[in-house]
């Protein structure tokens, strides 16, 4: 059962996105949208926030989007060149993510509960 819930979610994914996708833009053209750069974005993201958990997609995706967009107005042009060294960085100090690192703070309090 846990190979067809699998299954369904992604596929279903999938197909929000895609739609998601033709919606903003209002065309497919797919070199625009078979671009390796989003998979690349998805799996830093993962790897910024930890994977395995919940929140850890989604800090991961906050830390991400929000570093990008200052990195963009600080130094545009040069926000991919500095960016790429300290996820880096960050993924060898690490390697559990953000979230492997909260956890480890607060083991034993309340707060060990809320981040699962």
């Amino acid at each position: 059962y846990k190979i067809i819930a699998f299954i369904t979610s992604a596929s279903l994914a999938g197909m929000v996105g895609a739609v998601a996708w033709a919606l903003k833009l209002t065309y497919v053209y797919p070199p625009d949208v078979f671009e390796i750069h989003y998979t690349v974005e998805a799996i830093i993201i993962v790897l910024l926030g930890g994977a395995g958990t919940l929140l850890g997609p989604i800090v991961g995706g906050l830390i991400y989007g929000l570093s990008k967009y200052y990195l963009a107005i600080i130094l545009p042009g040069f926000q991919l060149l500095i960016f790429a060294p300290i996820i880096i960085v960050i993924i060898v100090l690490f390697p559990e993510g953000t979230i492997g690192v909260l956890k480890k703070r607060v083991q034993g309090t309340f707060w060990e509960k809320i981040i699962v």
